[in-house]
């Protein structure tokens, strides 16, 4: 049962960030005209600049089809915490009315995302070294082959 929690979860959220991008990027989805004006001018925002919704829908796809292959999964899983975070943020200070009817995809990949990266908590220990040093990563990397 434990080995199925994982996969399960990544797939889940994987599937979550494939489905939203591509809503976003073919424009399946009408946008929400109901938001109060700090929410609309932030989205509008995004969109204006040009770019920047491009580029986050990009980095959702790519990320959410790479937690379905099961390929990178944790350095995905670090890519999505500003997304997933500023999700949650967006809801929780522009649509507090909305949190937990249109924010509930937005706190459930959330939740999925800390659920993930606690489960892949172990590929994460050397890159919360404290004071590391750049000559330091190379000598790890060769103690692990080595297994010295």
């Amino acid at each position: 049962m434990k080995r199925f929690v994982a996969p399960a979860l990544r797939v889940f959220l994987g599937l979550i960030f494939v489905a939203s991008s591509v809503a976003g990027i073919f424009q399946l989805v009408p946008p929400p005209t109901n938001y109060p004006p700090a929410a609309l001018a932030f989205a509008g925002a995004l969109v204006g600049s040009g770019y920047m919704i491009v580029a986050v829908w990009t980095v959702q796809l790519v990320s959410g089809v790479a937690l379905l292959l099961n390929l990178w999964t944790p350095l995905f899983l670090v890519v999505l915490v500003p997304i997933t975070v500023n999700i949650m943020l967006f809801h929780l200070f522009l649509t507090p009315q909305a949190m937990l009817s249109a924010g509930a995809p937005g706190i459930v990949a959330f939740l999925l995302n800390v659920a993930l990266l606690w489960l892949y908590r172990g590929y994460y220990t050397r890159m919360l070294t404290f004071r590391a040093r750049p000559g330091d990563a190379a000598a790890v990397g060769r103690n692990d082959r080595t297994g010295a």
